[in-house]
């Protein structure tokens, strides 16, 4: 209904018809991440003055990473997002009970989670980029 949402959703939709119209992508496209950056920074500190009152040690819960690595996992794709989201959470939770069953240490689940996300590490790598073998000569 502003302006400025119309030219996000048209650098959204044809960024290459936003610039021929005249918007600045990189321009529109920082500002609405400083915007949604201050909007979740104030939600987190709701949050945490309505919980603890306080800022204590633990209070992320450690799901910033977690997010990231779910958002590469599918692609940037939010319905992909969603079905990586639960593999991830079953992961998780599969290795605190396993954990808990065989009484292994805590490291463990991260060691399982590794097991998973460095193979489809290594695989985007040798998917998305060409790797070229360089070979010497003998002198």
């Amino acid at each position: 209904k502003t302006r400025w949402g119309f030219e996000l959703n048209m650098i959204g939709k044809n960024p290459r018809a936003a610039r021929y119209q005249g918007v600045s992508i990189k321009r529109n496209i920082v500002l609405a991440m400083l915007l949604s950056g201050a909007i979740c920074g104030l939600a987190g500190s709701m949050n945490t003055a309505a919980i603890a009152h306080r800022l204590t040690k633990g209070v992320d819960g450690g799901y910033g990473f977690t997010g990231i690595i779910i958002a590469w996992m599918a692609g940037l794709n939010p319905f992909a997002s969603i079905i990586v989201a639960v593999v991830m959470a079953a992961l998780t939770t599969g290795a605190g009970q396993l954990q808990i069953a065989m009484k292994l240490p805590e490291s463990m689940g991260a060691v399982l989670q590794g097991l998973v996300l460095i193979p489809l590490l290594a695989g985007s790598i040798f998917t998305e980029h060409k790797l070229k073998l360089i070979k010497k000569e003998a002198i």
